[in-house]
């Protein structure tokens, strides 16, 4: 198992990280996170779905981050509201101790 992979799914696939590396001025660092996980998730083709949900949250990002900034109280609603068949509005199968 491939525990840099399942943290990286982990961190980046929840809201409240997400707002707060955007509140920090680290967008950039963030959406490079995104592809270097996305990056390790192609070396096993069993990650497909985990590489399909970070490549949309990425765009979540790309497509709210400057929102999220003006209005950091509504980040989790942005999530939320996205399209059900979103992997942003998705939970992980495995459930965590990290929030949404």
């Amino acid at each position: 198992k491939d525990e840099k992979l399942t943290t990286l799914d982990s961190t980046l696939r929840n809201i409240y990280f997400v707002r707060e590396r955007i509140l920090y001025g680290q967008t950039q660092a963030l959406m490079d996170e995104y592809e270097l996980a996305i990056k390790r998730c192609s070396k096993n083709p069993i990650n497909l779905e985990i590489s399909t949900a970070l490549t949309q949250w990425m765009k979540f990002v790309q497509m709210y981050a400057s929102n999220i900034e003006d209005f950091p109280q509504f980040a989790h609603n942005m999530a939320v509201t996205q399209a059900p068949t979103s992997w942003v509005t998705k939970r992980r199968k495995k459930s965590s101790t990290i929030p949404f």
